[in-house]
């Protein structure tokens, strides 16, 4: 008997485990569908439920951005109703776009890019040409350099492809300088710096060479200008920072010898190997910042 007894009450026991889990699976369930009509409620949705659930298909493609997370989404007929941790709903826009000084607004159309953009320079002619990590512009193959004509497409005649990121962009009359952590250009080699046609893209035949980072470029008359993490370019020795010819890419006898105290106390510019950011020139003095 007490064997028996013992078979009983433990099959009494698990019956009423199995009892338990099923009502809380129950409750946990009931749980999820009041959290979700919260959830669509904090929204505002007070609309009828559409006569026909929405499809993936006829979904818009041009989704918008937030800010934060989004914890519900409710189509309702052309509108879609969403709600979330977020406090701003934009237009997805890539790395980079055009805004309007007027209205603070991204100006349209304009190419949307899968990366980043580190660098831009206006054309002159109401367009711009952009340089960072990205690969594609509106759907098109543009490996870390392109140009945006005025009417805001993608110039086909600049595809050359970068082998690495673009950091800097500098224009002058007819050619545009790009420095960066690159090796080559086109298929060509162009060590970190190099110079294109404005008009066509093709590579110039300036090919200083640095080896290290180039993060910064500017250019005055017939003098460029050059801040990175380089210890050499156009095979002279140059800490940081050089003085090319526009003409002919050679380094310039100018050399600030940019380091330790006189870069620290003078200049800011780090004396930890990372070199120099930026630089400003004006006039006759050349200002360059830490990176």
């Amino acid at each position: 008997m007490g064997h028996r007894d013992d078979c009983a009450r433990l099959g009494l026991e698990r019956h009423s485990a199995d009892r338990r889990r099923m009502m809380s699976a129950r409750a946990t369930h009931s749980g999820l569908a009041v959290l979700a009509i919260l959830a669509i409620l904090a929204v505002g949705v007070s609309l009828p439920v559409p006569a026909r659930a929405a499809t993936m298909s006829s979904l818009p493609t041009a989704m918008w951005d937030t800010n934060g997370m989004v914890n519900a989404v409710l189509p309702v007929g052309h509108t879609i109703y969403a709600g979330g941790r977020f406090t701003l709903i934009g237009r997805h826009t890539g790395g980079g776009a055009p805004v309007s000084r007027a209205t603070g607004l991204p100006v349209t159309p304009f190419p949307v890019l899968n990366g980043s953009v580190y660098a831009a320079a206006a054309d002159g002619h109401g367009g711009y040409f952009a340089g960072g990590s990205f690969t594609i512009a509106a759907s098109t193959a543009r490996f870390g350099l392109m140009h945006v004509r005025a009417d805001g497409s993608v110039d086909p005649r600049w595809n050359l492809g970068v082998s690495g990121s673009v950091l800097t962009l500098a224009v002058s009359g007819s050619t545009v300088y790009a420095g960066g952590d690159f090796r080559s250009i086109g298929g060509r080699s162009r060590n970190r710096i190099a110079a294109l046609d404005a008009t066509t893209g093709h590579l110039r035949s300036w090919n200083p060479g640095a080896n290290g980072t180039v993060r910064t470029i500017a250019v005055s008359g017939s003098t460029v200008f050059a801040g990175g993490s380089f210890t050499a370019i156009a095979g002279r020795v140059r800490r940081y920072l050089a003085v090319l010819s526009a003409r002919t890419g050679r380094a310039t006898a100018w050399n600030a010898a940019v380091a330790g105290a006189w870069n620290a106390a003078v200049a800011g510019v780090s004396a930890d190997g990372s070199g120099v950011a930026t630089l400003a020139v004006a006039g006759s003095t050349v200002v360059p910042t830490a990176a």
